[in-house]
């Protein structure tokens, strides 16, 4: 969105980031990666968030890790997306479906 730097942001994504919530930066399974943003924010922790109803709103193949990741570790619960996300996103739970049998 053009608010983080070029180089911060490839440190992001060499660290593993794929997405924020709330300005909390997480890697493709919803954990939270230690760098110097996260060290930084004075947003509500995600972990106070725990046991609400968190309902996000994204969508396009661009958003597709961060979506999961956060499905995956619970950061989120619901979510409003399109058909091409929909699909997407089941598509990647059956490919790792069948890659843990």
């Amino acid at each position: 969105d053009g608010f983080i730097a070029k180089d911060t942001l490839d440190n992001l994504e060499t660290a593993g980031a794929a997405g924020e919530m709330i300005s909390w930066i997480f890697d493709g399974q919803g954990q939270l990666i230690d760098c110097p943003i996260n060290r930084c924010v004075t947003s509500m922790s995600l972990r106070d968030l725990a046991g609400t109803t968190i309902i996000g709103i994204a969508a396009g193949e661009e958003k597709i890790a961060a979506i999961n990741g956060a499905l995956k570790s619970g950061l989120l619960n619901g979510l409003i997306t399109n058909e091409y996300t929909a699909t997407r996103l089941l598509e990647n739970s059956s490919q790792q479906g069948r890659s843990a049998e």
